[in-house]
């Protein structure tokens, strides 16, 4: 079941300036992309995909810096052909986490499941949030929240209960373009 809110904001090339934002509200939920199944629980496969980012803004510019013939600035001299046919561009995404699913090593259930590789879902106590935790490289998630089941049985766990860290990526290019002959150019470009 996938739902969402997406939105495009496009302006098209004027003045040396053009951009793109796209930005996307979704759910999807679905009951077989998590780890390690509840064969006791089918209902607690069912829950956010593993693909499933909730929110996700992209914005992407391009400029054509204003220098050289034809330009706003330095329109003429030597100075004027070193300067022209310079772009700026980048590429900024940022977007919420991933949904996780915590597991156990170890055959908890007594299943000795080969094919789920022995990953067993652990208990979550009541009232206790996973997603309260600390939010650190070492302790993302709250790990009080699970304990383990009692042995021979299954976890009471959801799938992909856990929200793992958003992701803010900046992505930056500058690039020449020479003309060569008629419409055709030849572009360098240096990209971080």
């Amino acid at each position: 079941s996938y739902n969402a809110l997406q939105v495009r904001f496009e302006k098209k090339y004027s003045a040396g300036l053009s951009f793109l934002t796209t930005y996307n509200y979704s759910k999807s939920l679905d009951d077989v992309s998590s780890t390690a199944m509840n064969q006791n629980n089918l209902l607690a496969g069912y829950g956010p995909s593993i693909f499933d980012v909730r929110s996700r803004f992209v914005f992407s510019p391009v400029y054509e810096l204003p220098f050289g013939p034809k330009k706003q600035f330095l329109q003429q001299g030597p100075l004027a052909r070193v300067v022209e046919g310079f772009q700026l561009s980048g590429i900024i995404t940022a977007q919420s986490g991933a949904p996780l699913t915590a597991v156990m090593s170890g055959n908890f259930s007594n299943t000795n499941s080969q094919l789920l590789g022995n990953l067993d879902r652990p208990n979550v106590v009541a009232g206790i949030d996973p997603n309260s935790g600390p939010k650190t490289i070492q302790q993302w998630f709250n790990t009080g929240a699970f304990v383990a089941p009692a042995f021979a049985t299954f976890g009471n766990e959801g799938s992909n209960v856990i929200r793992g860290p958003g992701l803010v990526n900046f992505d930056l290019a500058l690039a020449r373009n020479f003309a060569i002959w008629h419409e055709k150019t030849l572009q360098f470009r240096v990209e971080a």
